[in-house]
């Protein structure tokens, strides 16, 4: 017989199994293997993506078992010094973490000890009504036990009675977020896009400093990945968050004194330059496969040459942007902005900086869509790339705005309108990638070293067949533009941009 349906339990410590042996009645609870301790590591990736869709991935005893309320444990083997799920051998922890988090690396989340054994609920014919497996999992700051039950085919008194015997003593449901806090207290949960919550009395100031303060705590959470190279993504992340700390200070005219808003543009943007030849070449190396696709078979092994020149000066610019994060220059300076932003009574205020937050978000959304509009409407087949250039760059600063000023708005208008634009930025995002992979691949085939002697040559005609590519994917993605602007453009979304933007004395 097999089983037909798993049910999981989480009980806080340890568990005291002769207290619910007897709640069994005429049925019996016998443990099959001996008590095995093992050494375990709880992983999940930077994000914590699997804590925040409820579940649990433990290695232990060269596998891993991942773990679910309502769901079976699923478990495969690991490979020995697996960073990433492509790396793992075939199998459901692979296809789920591989679609969760693809481009980010396993990080352990809490380590210990775990203690594993298997338990089946028998009646007096020594016949079988129940399998269960118990993980005891301890690390230093606290313990768990996870029992998971397999009831047979056709045996329905032992889950019912040992279910009920384990939430009597506490038992509840698997929960991932419980496990975390019990097992990894102090490993915070890290947000790419911090929560704001605002009162709506706020001044635009209050907005600013705020949402500056909590992006400079999103860089800093990603240093240390940056430094220890762990996953590409670690440079993605501390990029947009400097970002929009510059954004901010760009869009939120007014609100810190003229002189301070020139020094502290020059500051970010000081720290943000050493990273951007680092992320141009992790660009590149990714989408490695993407381009071999692109051209045709034999012109592939001209691109590895050029890759394996991309290859070799990233090592070299990794290592010279760890000396930057390392440096008591970015450390000391990092951390003053750090601290004025913690303690802002130092900023001179602008004039618009004691606005109301919500009227002044109102009046910066509809000058921004306005400028939108306005660009767009000189769009067409003949347009210089730079226009285009403009459009994208129009729509997200508009975008910026709605993210940093969305809870001052009612409901959730501000992702609406965010998700009506997103086809429309893919495909400006897709045309502006094309025309600077073009110009940046120009460039390596006319002066980069490599390109010289037989290979170079080989080199040289397969740069040139990929540019060629490009420059017909955006055409092709120019064409485009102005189909998803229209939908954009909707009679609909013209409506709730408006009203968003006049509610409360906010002129349009």
């Amino acid at each position: 017989m097999t089983a037909e349906v798993s049910h999981s339990f989480l009980l806080d410590g340890a568990v005291e199994w002769s207290e619910i042996a007897t709640a069994l009645g005429d049925l019996r609870l016998e443990f099959d293997t001996e008590d095995t301790s093992l050494a375990f590591c709880m992983l999940d990736c930077h994000d914590q993506l699997l804590r925040k869709s409820g579940r649990v991935l433990l290695e232990f005893d060269d596998s891993l078992t991942m773990l679910a309320a309502g769901t079976p444990p699923q478990r495969q083997a690991t490979a020995e010094a697996a960073r990433f799920p492509a790396d793992l051998p075939e199998g459901p922890v692979k296809r789920l973490t591989e679609a969760t988090f693809p481009l980010r690396c396993f990080l352990a989340m809490a380590s210990g000890t775990l203690h594993r054994n298997s338990l089946r609920v028998v009646d007096e014919e020594a016949k079988t009504h129940l399998r269960g497996e118990i993980l005891t999992v301890g690390s230093d700051a606290g313990h768990v036990t996870l029992v998971t039950l397999s009831p047979l085919r056709g045996y329905t008194r032992a889950p019912v009675r040992l279910g009920a015997a384990l939430l009597a003593h506490g038992a509840g449901p698997l929960e991932a977020e419980h496990i975390f806090t019990t097992l990894a207290p102090n490993v915070p949960r890290y947000l790419a896009k911090p929560k704001m919550r605002f009162s709506g009395h706020e001044t635009a100031f209050d907005v600013a400093v705020e949402t500056i303060r909590n992006y400079i705590a999103v860089a800093r959470a990603n240093e240390a990945g940056v430094i220890g190279d762990l996953d590409t993504e670690f440079l993605h992340d501390y990029r947009v968050a400097l970002r929009k700390v510059r954004s901010v200070l760009s869009l939120f005219k007014g609100v810190f004194g003229s002189v301070q808003t020139a020094e502290l543009k020059a500051a970010f943007s000081d720290l943000m330059a050493p990273t951007g030849r680092v992320r141009d070449l992790d660009v590149y190396l990714m989408d490695r496969a993407a381009y071999d696709e692109l051209v045709p078979e034999q012109l592939r092994p001209g691109l590895s040459v050029m890759f394996d020149a991309f290859a070799a000066e990233r090592d070299g610019a990794q290592a010279k942007l760890v000396k930057h994060l390392k440096s008591k220059g970015y450390q000391k300076k990092i951390s003053a902005l750090e601290e004025q932003f913690a303690h802002p009574d130092g900023f001179v205020r602008g004039e618009a900086g004691g606005l109301s937050a919500e009227v002044y978000a109102r009046k910066l959304v509809w000058k921004s869509y306005r400028k939108i509009c306005k660009i767009a409407a000189h769009i067409g087949d003949d347009t210089v790339d730079e226009d285009v250039h403009e459009l994208r760059i129009a729509c997200k600063k508009f975008r910026y705005l709605l993210e940093f000023f969305a809870p001052l708005f009612p409901g959730k208008s501000a992702k609406r309108l965010i998700k009506r634009m997103k086809a429309l930025q893919d495909t400006l995002g897709v045309f502006n990638d094309c025309s600077v992979q073009k110009d940046s691949l120009a460039t390596f085939m006319s002066t980069h070293p490599a390109v010289t002697g037989a290979r170079g040559l080989e080199a040289a005609q397969s740069i040139g067949a990929l540019i060629a590519i490009l420059d017909q994917r955006q055409r092709a993605e120019r064409a485009r533009v102005m189909t998803y602007f229209d939908q954009f453009y909707s009679a609909e979304t013209r409506a709730e941009i408006k009203t968003l933007c006049q509610r409360k004395g906010a002129a349009a």
